[in-house]
């Protein structure tokens, strides 16, 4: 009984302990990348002091402004569907040492995201774990800026084309121009090439 309760107790010191480590990983983390102006300014998701309503006010105001000058204003919205559980971590690690990123800080996230295995049920009681190689971990304090960094490059290849706005996992494509007709073929194939590699 005295084992079962200290190994229990062992277990959520553990957990706190890997939250408090996770937790100033990240703010060490997204201070390196804001003083080295790694994320990209139409990035509005899970950044300090920048809300959604910043980014609402700031399309509204472009909006206003097309309509004032009479010019057309168009737009289309995304919005990546389980985007959490499908990052492909070996491309989001070679992407995070391709930002410049010291290798201490890519060995501690490939342990804390990609050294992940779970246990499925099943009613006979056996299973066998099974190792996790894409999605980063729900729930974890770590996992908002791993997606901002994962997008970064589709935001930086979607804003050769239009202005793009982002927040989070939803991206806002909008142009505002004199005549549209040019641009209604480009609206169909903004995310080809995206991804791989």
């Amino acid at each position: 009984m005295y084992n079962v309760i200290n190994r229990r107790l062992l277990w959520n010191l553990r957990t706190y302990v890997a939250k408090i480590f996770e937790k100033v990983f990240k703010y060490k983390l997204v201070w390196w990348l804001e003083r080295n102006k790694l994320i990209r300014p139409e990035q509005f998701g899970f950044r300090q002091g920048i809300r959604s309503l910043d980014d609402l006010a700031l399309l509204t105001s472009r909006i206003h402004s097309a309509l004032r000058s009479r010019r057309v204003f168009a737009a289309m919205f995304l919005d990546l569907v389980s985007d959490f559980d499908h990052v492909h971590l070996e491309l989001l690690f070679r992407k995070l040492f391709f930002l410049g990123n010291p290798t201490l800080v890519i060995t501690c996230l490939y342990g804390l995201c990609a050294v992940c295995s779970y246990v499925p049920r099943v009613p006979t009681g056996h299973s066998y774990a099974l190792s996790v190689y894409s999605g980063l971990v729900q729930g974890s304090m770590l996992s908002p800026i791993l997606f901002l960094l994962y997008v970064q490059d589709l935001v930086f290849h979607l804003g050769q084309l239009f202005r793009p706005s982002v927040y989070a996992d939803d991206i806002v494509l909008w142009l505002d121009c004199a005549n549209f007709m040019p641009w209604v073929a480009i609206f169909h194939m903004p995310l080809l090439g995206w991804g791989h590699g």
